[in-house]
């Protein structure tokens, strides 16, 4: 079931660890020998954590809401770095959004 959230995961090798989104971070810590860490940061999600509830290994119990809506996972989907007219506009708005700032990379 974590291979399903992690599979379209790239490697991230020079990257601080602060400016990874959660499924990133997660990734790192299932291909650390990390499963169950992993797992359970991602069943922050509320998706996730309702797909898991189906298993024979749910997740920990949390409460209503401490779950993270799914749309929220997909912030980074939605940033647009072009829409930006310079890279100091492109790095606030990405800090605002809650988006890596090696978003704006190539700006």
């Amino acid at each position: 079931m974590l291979r399903l959230y992690l599979s379209d995961v790239a490697p991230v090798d020079s990257v601080a660890a602060g400016n990874l989104t959660t499924v990133q971070t997660a990734s790192l810590l299932y291909r650390s020998g990390h499963k169950r860490a992993a797992k359970e940061l991602l069943c922050e999600r509320r998706d996730v954590y309702n797909a898991f509830r189906r298993t024979p290994t749910p997740c920990l119990a949390r409460a209503d809401w401490e779950l993270k809506e799914a749309s929220a996972a997909n912030t980074m989907s939605r940033f647009q770095p072009g829409a930006y007219r310079t890279r100091a506009d492109c790095l606030t708005a990405a800090y605002t959004a809650r988006v890596p700032l090696g978003a704006c990379d190539g700006r």
